[in-house]
């Protein structure tokens, strides 16, 4: 499921210095730095909300900190760092002057291209446009301003519009020397093949459950252990999904759904028609699509368990599960009524579990 991910202040990925459970990712990256093959462009993929953004971002920074690659010199690293041995991660200071430069946008060897501000509108543009990527010939026309690498990072390659695809294409075919182009993307499949082939690929992986925990308790202290435990069961291996799953009345609508399941085989249909109200009154849809999802997933597990004992009970649970996804799909093309889903969903998982064939309960 697709979420919007605007964070600001620490949580920003561009401000954040912490990236947990891409350790082969950096060692990657590394490696290829310190072999002086550096390839000049580099996407980045892997699902929404991973850290792909903060690991470009770390890049940057650890790149202009220690100036790489002096054009003049052509050795890896200016004398003055006198360093005995490759770093074994991309950790900077985040108090370096240079580092506080990139973090405020006022470093001139770095460059970082995201959505704008529509000033017509007030809101953030839905798209990178052709104008931003445009600003990539300008930045590169002029020499580093100190005699190093300059550094670009697109966030994400998703945004691009097709003119602007093919703008940066054509910036990818033959960049500068001493330039590193970090692309973020979280779909892959809908970039043009022309730009993959011009990339080394890193794809990032899902965090793990004790990497996610972490987090969490790191961004939300106050949360109890339980919701813990709920955002990092729908959270898809995404520290971007489970902040966006904590912000707002989601997690209540979760806590809720478990109570009504924690009878299960029995089920309180006065509590789900109370639920299946609140989720009527959010006009946006997005509490459904959340509460649908959970069911999804609650289902699922329920198949996962029938598959490995007796595979022909499953089924009836598959349509369950097929009826879930279907309606996340078909609500806004057909204006469904949420509540009444809702409720079908749970008569249909009554009257299964009511069967004595359902193999639960």
């Amino acid at each position: 499921m697709e979420f919007n991910q605007d964070l600001e202040g620490e949580r920003s990925p561009i401000n954040n210095p912490l990236l947990l459970g891409h350790d082969d990712a950096e060692q990657l990256f590394l490696s290829s730095f310190f072999s002086k093959r550096v390839p000049h462009a580099w996407l980045l993929t892997g699902t929404k909300g991973i850290g792909k953004a903060t690991f470009a971002y770390r890049v940057a920074r650890f790149v202009l900190t220690n100036n790489a690659i002096s054009s003049e010199t052509d050795e890896l690293f200016s004398s003055d760092l006198e360093m005995d041995k490759p770093p074994i991660n991309l950790n900077s200071d985040i108090n370096n002057p240079i580092c506080r430069r990139i973090m405020s946008g006022g470093h001139p060897d770095f460059l970082n291209i995201t959505r704008t501000l529509d000033e017509k509108t007030g809101k953030i543009k839905k798209q990178i446009t052709v104008d931003e990527i445009r600003k990539i010939n300008s930045f590169l026309s002029l020499t580093s301003a100190e005699g190093g690498w300059r550094v670009i990072v697109i966030d994400s390659l998703d945004d691009l519009n097709l003119n602007s695809a093919n703008a940066l294409l054509k910036i990818l075919e033959e960049p500068p020397a001493n330039t590193l182009i970090l692309l973020v993307c979280h779909n892959l499949m809908s970039i043009l093949e022309t730009i993959k082939s011009r990339c080394r690929h890193i794809k990032l992986k899902l965090l793990e459950k004790d990497i996610l925990i972490t987090l969490i308790k790191k961004y939300l202290i106050e949360l109890p252990m339980d919701e813990t435990e709920i955002l990092t069961r729908l959270s898809g291996g995404s520290i971007g999904r489970a902040l966006y799953l904590a912000d707002g009345p989601t997690l209540e609508v979760f806590n809720q759904i478990e109570t009504i399941l924690a009878t299960f085989p029995k089920i309180d249909m006065s509590k789900v028609h109370e639920l299946g109200n609140t989720l009527q009154r959010d006009k946006t849809g997005d509490l459904f699509i959340h509460a649908m999802h959970f069911l999804a997933n609650w289902v699922a597990n329920n198949i996962k368990n029938l598959a490995t004992s007796d595979l022909e009970k499953s089924q009836p649970w598959l349509d369950i599960w097929d009826r879930i996804v279907d309606s996340v799909n078909k609500l806004k093309a057909l204006n469904l009524d949420q509540k009444q889903v809702f409720l079908n969903t749970f008569v249909s998982i009554k009257t299964l579990t009511n069967n004595s064939n359902s193999g639960l309960g």
